[in-house]
């Protein structure tokens, strides 16, 4: 299995509530072997460097962060990374293979006592089940669609007097890789 797979699944599995030297309660993790509860925690997945998800990296960006003073741009380039796919066919493979054996391991630590978690977490575990198949890799996910889809919106809000006048199909040239159309 890829470290990023196993970093992903162990952090998804820790409580983020420990306060940063600015005082953001949203980005840092307890690791102190106390009960971690995510059911009732409103930010339990923030930051994974590459793997965040476009949502939280721009939900604090404000009109200041795009101020460009007295200039207003007449056109834009984007040159974009895909939006969030499914892993490759070898990495969910591995997934399928190990994710269910921790599943249940977690949950028997918990049963026996060797684990602090919440109630409502184990339940929630307990119904999971992975849903993604081989056959997925590397398509879009449907988290990847809202998120492409919010970035043209953003684009649009913040760019409004680009996309006001009449748009012609010619004067956009957009490209893809031939991983999914």
């Amino acid at each position: 299995m890829k470290n990023w797979v196993l970093a992903a699944i162990v952090i998804s599995l820790v409580k983020s509530n420990t306060i940063k030297g600015d005082g953001d309660i949203k980005s840092c993790l307890k690791l102190d072997r106390s009960e971690t509860c995510h059911y009732t925690n409103p930010f339990p997945y923030r930051y994974y460097g590459s793997r965040t998800s476009y949502h939280i990296a721009t939900e604090n960006q404000t009109e200041s962060d795009l101020d460009v003073g007295e200039c207003k741009p007449g056109m834009f380039y984007l040159l974009s990374r895909h939006a969030t796919r499914y892993p490759d066919k070898e990495t969910i493979e591995e997934m399928i293979k190990s994710l269910p054996p921790l599943k249940e391991k977690i949950i028997n630590n918990y049963l026996a006592g060797k684990a602090k978690m919440c109630h409502e977490d184990i339940e929630n575990l307990k119904k999971w089940n992975l849903k993604m198949k081989p056959e997925d890799e590397k398509i879009l996910s449907a988290t990847g669609q809202v998120e492409a889809e919010s970035l043209g919106r953003r684009f649009k809000e913040k760019f409004s007097w680009i996309f006001e006048r009449q748009i012609f199909s010619e004067k956009f040239i957009i490209e893809h890789t031939t991983k999914q159309n």
